[in-house]
C-alpha cells in the first residue's frame, strides 16, 4: 500500500475542534468575528464570504463595473485561482516579471505592464514582499488604477506595527487549509 505525504496536516486536537463547536453554535459569532477584525485591521470594513477567492472575485467584479479597463496586472508568480477568478470576472491577466532575488514583484516590470487599460495591480504578500516597495508602488500608480493586496498568506502579519492588507485599496484574506489562520474554509475583503 502507498502513503503519500500529506500536503497540509492541520494539527488539530480535541480543545481546539471543541472549541470551533462551540462558535458555530453561539449567537452572533459572525458579528464577534467581524468585529475583531476590524479591530485588528485599523478599524477597516470586513465583509465575510465563504472563501478568499470569493472575496478576490466579488472586489474584480465591483471594480470591473465601475470601470471600462479591463486589464489587471500581477506577478507571473501566484496561484492559480487568482487568474481564475480574473477571467470569470471577465478581466485580462497582465502578467509582470518576479524578482529572482525573493520572488516577489519586480516593482519596475510591473510599472511598466500599466497603461490606459489597466484596472489594477495585484500585491501578493507570498514571500514577505516589501511594504515599502507597495508604499512605493501606490504613490506611483496613475490614478484610478487600483492596488488590491493578495493577504491570503499574510493573516495577521505586520510589518512596522501596521498591518498587512492596510496598505492598498482593498485587500482580501483567505481562512482555508495551509494558510495562516485555517478554519476550514472562509475569507474576507478589507476595505
Amino acid at each position: 500500500m502507498k502513503r503519500f505525504v500529506p500536503l497540509v496536516v492541520p494539527h488539530f486536537g480535541i480543545k481546539e475542534i471543541a472549541f470551533c463547536l462551540r462558535g458555530y453554535f453561539q449567537k452572533n459569532s459572525t458579528e464577534s468575528l467581524v468585529q475583531v477584525l476590524s479591530q485588528m485591521y485599523l478599524g477597516r470594513r470586513v465583509m465575510l464570504l465563504s472563501s478568499g477567492s470569493a472575496a478576490f472575485f466579488l472586489i474584480l467584479t465591483a471594480l470591473s463595473q465601475k470601470s471600462k479597463q479591463k486589464e489587471v496586472v500581477l506577478p507571473a508568480y501566484t496561484a492559480g485561482n487568482i487568474i481564475t477568478c480574473l477571467r470569470q470576472a471577465g478581466l485580462v491577466p497582465v502578467l509582470c516579471d518576479i524578482s529572482l532575488e525573493d520572488f516577489n514583484l519586480d516593482f519596475q516590470s510591473c510599472l511598466k505592464a500599466i497603461n490606459k487599460n489597466t484596472l489594477a495591480v495585484i500585491a501578493v504578500h507570498m514571500f514577505g514582499i516589501g511594504i515599502a516597495e507597495i508604499q512605493d508602488l501606490a504613490k506611483k500608480i496613475p490614478g484610478g488604477v487600483y492596488l488590491i493586496e493578495d493577504c491570503a498568506q499574510a493573516m495577521g502579519s505586520r510589518v512596522d506595527n501596521l498591518p498587512c492588507g492596510t496598505f492598498g485599496d482593498l485587500s482580501f484574506f483567505s481562512f482555508n487549509r495551509g494558510k495562516n489562520l485555517p478554519i476550514f474554509s472562509g475569507g474576507f475583503i478589507l476595505a
